[in-house]
């Protein structure tokens, strides 16, 4: 029986592309067709009866809550469409560039579509020329992930999305808080895979719902979500999301349990937690980052304490990404720095030289670049294996061209010498092949 309501669902759209007839005749032909349909799908497809009946002049489109399966019907260059719904059907698949040139497109549901065959949102190619969306409602619809970055460009008068219950993966878009998007109101993309941070919410004034529960969020909940003047309920339960407890106005229904917040109750996190995150954050929160309570010295294995004080930070070897943190300057007790054999690229941040306690930094076999800062004698610094690091020249003196020592002081040596060095160490019984430049 579900073969047979395709196939005259198919059948149906099919001779609606080809077929211009009048208004009258349409009427009868189309009340035949539906009685022929078993079970009858509720249809609405005229604004009204003085539509001439040719396809072109299509806008409202009503078959939800149905059994309708197969492929969903191609609403490809239907510019005058205006609304979509489908939802709560049994369709299978959906056909490449359905939704392309909808130009009129104000509202789209094809939520609780169990069966769809995974697919992944369309490109900005197809159903970026709706530009008039306001509805957007895919719920359940099997989508896989990413999202593309600049999706909620595309809809300027969006406000109302709903991609929960699918499983969209990759970070929340930046475009979600940009003020392209300044009318969204409602946004349910709850019971994903998202990961990564929330994006700044501050632009998004209209927004008085937002669900992001059951996704695998990290990092700070935003300020920017606390000033928000319409919100009104906000889920964040089941994510990984860090730092104090979020503080919402009286008027705000807001869940968020069971994330890895610093504490079970309002209130400021410890201050070198908080240095921490913002360490991890700037290099894109590593699997290793997550900080259980409100003492990073239950660590044990990339922090070492003493008396409540961080005194030993070791990142060794483990492939890490971005610029190293000044946020490192923070810990006023640290002894040892070590971050070799990593991926860090740009410089040293100069604030490292105003640890009092600092006796070690090891940024060896990175990708670190630009002038080295002057560090205290006390401190042995060990940059090898950076070979673009110090290469900056400045003048000190009377004409003199410095380069920067492997010590951190002030060189001697007036030229580069551009001579390779082949270092093969031995490390975590890993070969490693080094080379550096001679200075």
């Amino acid at each position: 029986m579900k073969i047979l309501v395709s196939l005259q669902l198919c059948l149906l759209f099919s001779l609606l592309f080809v077929v211009t007839i009048n208004a009258q005749d349409e009427a009868n032909y189309m009340s035949q067709l539906l009685k022929a349909l078993t079970p009858t799908p509720s249809v609405k497809l005229w604004p009204s009866s003085s539509l001439s009946g040719t396809l072109p002049n299509l806008t409202y489109i009503d078959l939800h809550n149905n059994s309708l399966t197969g492929s969903l019907p191609s609403m490809f260059a239907l510019f005058s469409l205006e609304t979509i719904y489908l939802g709560h059907n049994n369709f299978t698949s959906i056909p490449g560039h359905c939704f392309q040139l909808l130009l009129g497109m104000q509202t789209l549901n094809l939520s609780n579509n169990l069966n769809l065959k995974p697919w992944l949102f369309p490109e900005a190619e197809d159903l970026g020329y709706s530009e008039l969306m306001h509805t957007l409602d895919l719920e359940a619809t099997n989508i896989l992930g990413p999202l593309p970055s600049d999706v909620f460009d595309w809809f300027p008068r969006l406000h109302t999305v709903s991609l929960s219950h699918n499983n969209i993966r990759g970070t929340l878009p930046l475009s979600l808080g940009k003020s392209v998007v300044r009318f969204l109101s409602q946004a349910w993309l709850n019971n994903n895979a998202f990961t990564g941070t929330i994006p700044n919410m501050s632009n998004s004034t209209h927004l008085f719902d937002l669900q992001l529960h059951s996704n695998g969020l990290i990092g700070l909940v935003p300020s920017s979500l606390f000033s928000l003047p319409s919100l009104t309920n906000i889920s964040l339960d089941n994510n990984n999301l860090e730092g104090p407890i979020p503080m919402f106005h009286k008027r705000v229904k807001a869940t968020w349990e069971s994330n890895n917040f610093c504490r079970s109750n309002v209130g400021p996190c410890d201050p070198q937690v908080m240095v921490m995150l913002e360490i991890f954050a700037a290099l894109g929160h590593p699997e290793f980052s997550r900080i259980k309570g409100n003492d990073v010295c239950t660590d044990g294995v990339f922090l070492r304490c003493r008396r409540g004080k961080i005194v030993s930070v070791d990142f060794r070897g483990q492939y890490l990404n971005g610029a190293i943190s000044p946020a490192f300057s923070n810990l006023t007790s640290l002894v040892n720095l070590t971050l070799t054999n990593n991926n860090f690229t740009g410089s040293i941040p100069k604030s490292l030289t105003t640890l009092p306690q600092l006796q070690l930094l090891d940024v060896s076999r990175n990708n670190l670049s630009g002038q080295i800062p002057k560090f205290s004698s006390k401190v042995k610094l060990i940059t090898r294996g950076n070979a673009f690091l110090g290469l900056n020249v400045s003048r000190q003196g009377e004409g003199e061209k410095a380069a920067a020592s492997r010590n951190g002081g002030p060189s001697k040596t007036k030229v580069l010498i551009p001579l390779w060095i082949v270092e093969i160490t031995n490390t975590d019984h890993q070969a490693i092949l080094n080379f550096d430049f001679l200075l």
